[in-house]
């Protein structure tokens, strides 16, 4: 069974870990990567928590303690990465009581959702995925991503953000208005990112007579 790809705000969302070994550190540190506000919960737990936390003070609560039902109160997501197995199976069975999506680390059955690696450049993401049959095979596409992903791409994908208001107010049909980011997508690239605001305005202005011929064309 394959996974459906959903891609979701983390920003300013209690996300809860319960473990503080290497692992539960490795998913804290991805969830910091999107803003999201985290609470780790566990009895021990390794000195580079407490690094995190003070780095990220504003995101990061600690508190070193057994796991209780009470603390799903208000999460938005769970990640379950103790090393006992027994209790994990409990968070995964409270979570989903409680519809409370849940990724219980190494054990797919007990998941709702699956923790993806993932390749980020600015706001462009490019998640991963083998549905939890092969994490090695996850990671080696990752490596071909990365590899092949342009650094730039992200800054070209924020500018192509800031000019969608203006498009959407010069083009009032879907149609035209993709045919105006394909050509800035193509510009852009060519530029590596750097798509200034004349280049936009340019592009606008050439998509409007072409458009326009197209139109006369018809007639």
């Amino acid at each position: 069974m394959a996974y459906f790809p959903m891609f979701v705000e983390l920003s300013g969302k209690k996300c809860l870990i319960i473990g503080g070994g290497k692992v539960a550190l490795r998913k804290a540190v991805a969830l910091l990567d999107f803003e999201a506000s985290l609470t780790i919960v566990a009895s021990r737990i390794i000195p580079e928590f407490k690094d995190l936390e003070a780095n990220h003070k504003t995101l990061v609560e600690i508190i070193e303690r057994d796991y209780k039902e009470e603390d799903l109160q208000e999460a938005f997501l769970v990640i379950a990465a103790t090393d006992d197995k027994e209790l994990n199976k409990r968070i995964s069975i409270d979570c989903k009581s409680k519809g409370i999506p849940v990724n219980v680390v190494d054990v797919k059955e007990e998941c709702s959702f699956i923790f993806p690696a993932y390749v980020r450049k600015k706001s462009i993401t490019v998640g991963i995925t083998s549905s939890g049959n092969s994490p090695v095979l996850t990671q080696q596409i990752k490596k071909t991503v990365e590899k092949n992903l342009p650094d730039y791409i992200g800054l070209l994908s924020d500018k192509m953000g800031n000019a969608r208001k203006l498009v959407k107010s010069e083009f009032h049909t879907e149609r035209e208005r993709k045919q105006v980011y394909i050509r800035m997508a193509e510009i852009g690239e060519k530029k590596k990112g750097n798509l200034t605001e004349e280049d936009i305005c340019d592009i606008m202005e050439e998509m409007k007579k072409e458009l326009h011929q197209d139109s006369s064309d018809i007639k």
